[in-house]
């Protein structure tokens, strides 16, 4: 298990200059999970050879248009595109931060959630847990559980036993649904 905080990792120009993003984790060109800040309309960095997954983590979502098709980005919900179309975005009302899972087609199922209570990934995936305002729990073994507090991220690049994350939402709290931990798995496809 790697881990860091999220502020410590340096921004970087988008490829095409319209924003910055921060990568969480990579794996060289296989896969690569990072942050995104969206703040004005205009054209997404093009990645050709690479499937994208969005979750938009704040802000109200963005809009991605191409010749044939739109794709709604919307806040806590993961969509997939091809990420080597000629993307234009518009910002449904404001700036968005948005996290961003790029990967080989066809090597990987790609999934984005949020941890409302507990869930458990198995074995053999890649994990990438993110902590905005609320911590998680993390249970790699069953004597083993460690505190990932907010603003920060672990990432297990394969996953040798299972996996359980708690989030530590308070039940009676205001948190907002923006503030819960979110995990990214990568699970490796067969060929």
């Amino acid at each position: 298990m790697e881990t860091l905080a999220l502020d410590s990792i340096p921004p970087e120009q988008w490829r095409n200059g319209g924003g910055i993003t921060r990568t969480i984790a990579r794996e060289g060109d296989e896969w690569r999970v990072s942050i995104a800040e969206v703040q004005k309309d205009g054209p997404y960095s093009r990645f050709e050879g690479l499937s994208r997954v969005s979750f938009v983590l704040r802000g109200a979502g963005v809009v991605l248009r191409d010749a044939e098709q739109a794709i709604d980005l919307r806040p806590r919900e993961a969509a997939a595109y091809d990420g080597g179309k000629p993307w234009e975005a518009t910002l449904m009302n404001g700036p968005v931060s948005a996290l961003n899972v790029m990967s080989k087609p066809g090597r990987y199922e790609v999934n984005v959630t949020a941890v409302t209570r507990s869930m458990r990934i198995e074995p053999g995936r890649v994990a990438v847990v993110l902590t905005s305002a609320i911590g998680c729990l993390l249970q790699v073994h069953p004597d083993e559980t460690h505190e990932l507090n907010p603003g920060n991220a672990a990432i297990f690049r394969k996953l040798e036993a299972a996996l359980q994350l708690t989030s530590q939402r308070n039940n009676t709290s205001n948190a907002d649904e923006s503030d819960l931990p979110v995990v990214v798995t990568l699970e490796p496809l067969q060929k």
